[in-house]
């Protein structure tokens, strides 16, 4: 598997900082459109030229699936492993039941473009698109039909809770529509005149991102969208993709390979370092840590620390006789521990955790470091107590020694 090298920045001597999103190869040069996980290892990717792209490593690696339609694909929507939907422009939409092996065509493509798809259950889903055109089906796709919209404007996102009644829309010139039947009818809750690209509920408030010509906004009701505050003080880019997991931390994806984060419920965001300027569309979280981030020309950048930079810290530039990984200390530990390595020369690297059972849990580095001596700080406090292993691997050299974590 090719492997991508990001550049380490000096900080202060000897402190450097590793990107967090790590670029995937998606075997595409295809704008790709929407991400979604159907179970923990298995991740779609929905693109331009009726694409859809497939991961059963968790977004390691990913293969290109055939499908029965011609037009570019806009919203992607898995409920498990195997049964998920995509729909696109000139209202395609097409369904599988055995993870893209097959799919059928559930719409011709006769009407307007849809932008955003959403499923409560197996049965019950919606499609938005162009012209303010919403479509419900309540048989898994078998048969959609239009809804009463009360809009013309564009629709761009929707998001349905599923565990209430509500669910929200968003769209151009400032359109929020908001259901609290199950999308039996919608209301107009217009907020301002910007276009909202995307929408999102978390907890018992919901949250907008877009744009008022080039500037971006980020806007968030605790009130089912009778008022909304302002959150757009950090935000540097045009947002166009919100999700959050859990309730207070979240993710907005935009152009020029921007990504940011907050950790407050949207009050305060902080970009996150991708060294990738290509325009990013969506973005993904199964938890808090592992999150798949998707654009344009292919691109797709993975994390699994929530985009969270990695530290590690030079102690020596002396150029060591050989390559040595050793024992961590303090051993046993909890929750921290350090972990030294030696290299004598440039030289691409990588530094994984393994569980009792030989499982990878975590890769700390994957780069290129020049000779010299590292410092690593693992800090361990989301793991069990246990037994593990550390691993440095380089073109020339693999050592792996134990560890005792103990709580």
């Amino acid at each position: 598997m090719k492997k991508v090298i990001f550049i380490l920045l000096l900080f202060h001597g000897y402190i450097f900082s590793q990107n967090a999103w790590i670029l995937k190869p998606s075997l595409t040069t295809e704008n790709l459109n929407d991400v979604d996980y159907g179970s923990f290892d298995t991740w779609y990717i929905c693109a331009d030229a009726a694409k859809i792209l497939k991961s059963t490593d968790n977004g390691e690696s990913w293969q290109v699936l055939s499908t029965p339609v011609s037009q570019h694909l806009w919203a992607v929507e898995f409920l498990d492993y195997n049964t998920g939907w995509s729909a696109g422009s000139n209202g395609q939409i097409i369904k599988t039941t055995n993870g893209g092996i097959s799919w059928v065509v559930q719409s011709e493509g006769v009407h307007p473009r849809f932008s955003g798809m959403d499923f409560i259950n197996s049965s019950t889903g919606f499609c938005v698109g162009d012209n303010g055109r919403i479509c419900k089906t309540t048989n898994g796709g078998a048969i959609w039909f239009s809804q009463l919209s009360t809009t013309t404007e564009d629709l761009y996102s929707i998001v349905m809770d599923q565990l209430s009644l509500v669910g929200f829309i968003s769209g151009a010139n400032g359109t929020v529509l908001k259901t609290t039947d199950h999308g039996g009818s919608w209301t107009n809750i217009s907020s301002g005149t910007y276009n909202w690209n995307c929408i999102d509920i978390i907890g018992s408030s919901v949250i907008i991102g877009g744009r008022s010509g080039v500037i971006p906004s980020v806007r968030k009701s605790t009130n089912s969208g009778f008022t909304w505050q302002v959150l757009n003080n950090d935000m540097q880019k045009i947002p166009s993709a919100i999700y959050f997991v859990p309730i207070e931390t979240g993710w907005v994806t935009g152009d020029d390979g921007y990504i940011a984060k907050t950790t407050n419920g949207g009050m305060n965001w902080q970009t996150q370092p991708t060294f990738w300027n290509e325009d990013l569309a969506s973005i993904k979280f199964i938890n808090q840590f592992t999150g798949i981030a998707v654009g344009n020309s292919g691109h797709i950048l993975k994390t699994t620390n929530g985009g969270e930079p990695l530290a590690i810290t030079q102690i020596s530039s002396e150029i060591p006789e050989k390559f040595l990984l050793m024992q961590n200390y303090p051993n046993p530990f909890n929750p921290v521990t350090n972990i030294k390595f030696s290299i004598p020369q440039k030289s691409f690297i990588q530094l994984k955790i393994f569980n009792s059972l030989g499982k990878e849990i975590e890769k700390l580095l994957d780069g290129e470091f020049n000779a010299g001596m590292y410092k690593y700080d693992w800090d361990a406090a989301k793991f069990p107590a246990g037994v593990y292993f550390y691993r440095l691997v380089s073109e020339s050299y693999i050592e792996t020694k134990k560890m005792i974590l103990i709580k």
